[in-house]
Formats: structure tokens, C-alpha cells, sequence
């Protein structure tokens, strides 16, 4: 099998959710944008009004790739961070402005374990249902994630000849997750960081026709009968996303069918947006790290360095702090 194409996730930005945007006055950013190629059919919104009459911008940070030198540099900071429950993705990020005190919100509860967890794009139109490792979550292959084997190793270990089942964790009791910086999944999303959950497609259920029943995703039917759309961000490799709120959905490729990469700022645990009861966050790597400077310049390849370089050591140390 071959390895997975070089921009292949492995793994958002915006559970946090990522509050990486830049607010700016109209006529007063100077510096070039990128989005992924056909980005308007792909519901990228890399620029927004904040209202109509709006003399300001949200711009999605990850589509900058350099700043003019008047433009003010762009400052790190958490928001909406409480309504996460449980902090998010901001637990990996350290001390930022705006970070709490705790990263776990007061509120945040320990339910019993759930069947299975919601998923739906922001405006509902594509509706999903995630389930708990299974027996048949064991038959997909794949080669090895980039947050296990660094793709720019080019170690031939990634083609995973061993058929490990590396997705599974916890006993099988949990899927992997973990955080993405590569440049594709920037620009498709617009944010600085993409994060992703391997599921096996099997795993993944789609509501089907009158009278209501969960089926294993189908992408076919699934197109056929919401607002979900493909694009085909590199040869073999396909990334889904809802053509009405623009939401980040899947990635997969012709390469490994049977296992799935679920945007996890979909998903809607009562545990909270790292959805921990379901998933076991990968803290050893971000995905494609040494990509987030790819074509970016000046103080917003800093920026870029500084954020994943700040990730990646947050995350160690949590890593060491738990095991």
C-alpha cells in the first residue's frame, strides 16, 4: 500500500475553538491571502464582516502569509474558551492571553459512557453519529499517521507493512486524535491548526431515509442526500465539507478507504470539545509541524513557528506529566 500523500493529517482548529483570527479595520491589512485551490466551492470563509455595516474584518489567520510592516502584528489569545467545557484545545497551547487559570471548566462533568457521540456541521445540514471502537473497527489498513512516523523521514516503516492496527487506543476502547499543520489543511480550513479523529468508516454513521436509521457512512449517499461536498484537494486525496456553513468534515484517500479522518470540532460529547471519552489525544507530535512555515513570511512565519513550536512542547510535557 503506499504511504499517505505528504499532506495527509493526520490530524481545527477550532475546538478550542482556535481563535485564530486577525481583526482588522476595512483597508487597513496588507499582505497576501491564500485558500485551497476552488476555495469557494469548498465554503472557505478566509474573510468575513462581522455585520453588514461593519467597519471591521475577521480575517482566518491561517490564509496569511505575510504582513506589510505598518500592519500590527498578530497577538496570540484564547476566546470563548469556557464554552468548550473542557478547555478544548487550549489545554495544549500553555500560558497565551486569555488562557484560565484551570483548562478544565467548573462545569464539566464525568457522564456515564456514551453509545455514541453527534456530529453536525454547524448548520446542521450534515448530521453524523460516531460510535465506540468495535471488532470491525480492526479491519481497515493503513499506513502509519505523521504524527507516529514523521512523513519527511521518508522511513519505510510508513507504509505500516506490519498492518498495525495503530488507530485504536486505550484497550480499544478509543480512536486517536491529535492536531495538524500541514499546509493543505490550512488553507482548506483557514485556521493555523486542523485537528482530526481516525475512524474507521465503519464507525461512522450516517442518518438514512424515512423511517430514521443510522447506516456506516456512505460519502455517495451522504452527498446525495445533505449539504456535503467533496473536493479534491490532491490527486487520490479528497476532503468533505459543508457546502452552506463551510465546516471542515473529512479527509480520507484512495489509499485507506476503510479509515477516516473526522473533524473533531464536529463532534458534540457531553464530556466536552476534546470529546476524551471517544478519543485519546496523540501528544508526541503535530502532524506536518515543519510545514506551518510553507510559504509564509516575516512576522507570520514567526507567528507560525512560535504557535506549533508551542503546541508540540505543551504537549510533551503533558505527556510526561500523565505517563
Amino acid at each position: 500500500m503506499p504511504p499517505p500523500a505528504p499532506e495527509s493529517g493526520g490530524a481545527v482548529a477550532s475546538i478550542s475553538q482556535l481563535p485564530m483570527s486577525v481583526h482588522v479595520s476595512r483597508g487597513g491589512f496588507a499582505g497576501p491571502l491564500s485558500s485551497a485551490p476552488d476555495a469557494d466551492k469548498a465554503g472557505v470563509a478566509g474573510i468575513s464582516d462581522l455585520t453588514h455595516e461593519s467597519a471591521a474584518l475577521e480575517i482566518a489567520s491561517g490564509t496569511i502569509n505575510s504582513l506589510d510592516d505598518e500592519v500590527p502584528a498578530i497577538d496570540l489569545a484564547h476566546v470563548n474558551v469556557s464554552s468548550t467545557l473542557d478547555g478544548g484545545v487550549a489545554k495544549f497551547m500553555g500560558h497565551i492571553r486569555g488562557l484560565p487559570e484551570s483548562h478544565e471548566s467548573k462545569t464539566a462533568t464525568t457522564p456515564q459512557p456514551e453509545s455514541f457521540v453527534p456530529a453536525s456541521s454547524l448548520c446542521k445540514g450534515v448530521k453524523l453519529r460516531i460510535t465506540p471502537p468495535s471488532p470491525e473497527s480492526l479491519t481497515p489498513k493503513s499506513g502509519f499517521s505523521d504524527m507516529i512516523i514523521p512523513f519527511y523521514t521518508q522511513d519505510p516503516r510508513i507504509s505500516n507493512p506490519g498492518d498495525e492496527k495503530w488507530w485504536p487506543r486505550c484497550n480499544n476502547t478509543k480512536y486517536m486524535a491529535g492536531l495538524c499543520a500541514c499546509r493543505s489543511c490550512r488553507l482548506a480550513s483557514g485556521f493555523q491548526l486542523q485537528s482530526w479523529a481516525f475512524i474507521p468508516r465503519v464507525n461512522v454513521l450516517q442518518a438514512s431515509a424515512e423511517p430514521l436509521s443510522w447506516t456506516a457512512l456512505d460519502f455517495d449517499s451522504v452527498r446525495a442526500n445533505s449539504t456535503l461536498r467533496s473536493h479534491e484537494s490532491s490527486p487520490g486525496v479528497l476532503r468533505e465539507f459543508c457546502s452552506r456553513c463551510g465546516a471542515t468534515v473529512f479527509w480520507h484517500d484512495q489509499w485507506r478507504q476503510e479509515l477516516v479522518d473526522v473533524s473533531v470540532g464536529l463532534l458534540d460529547s457531553a464530556r466536552g470539545a476534546r470529546a476524551e471519552g471517544l478519543l485519546d489525544w496523540c501528544l508526541t507530535r503535530v502532524s506536518f509541524a515543519e510545514d506551518a512555515v510553507m510559504g509564509r513570511e516575516g512576522s507570520v512565519r514567526d507567528l507560525a513557528r512560535k504557535l506549533v513550536g508551542n503546541f508540540e512542547k505543551n504537549m510533551k510535557n503533558l505527556s510526561a506529566v500523565e505517563n
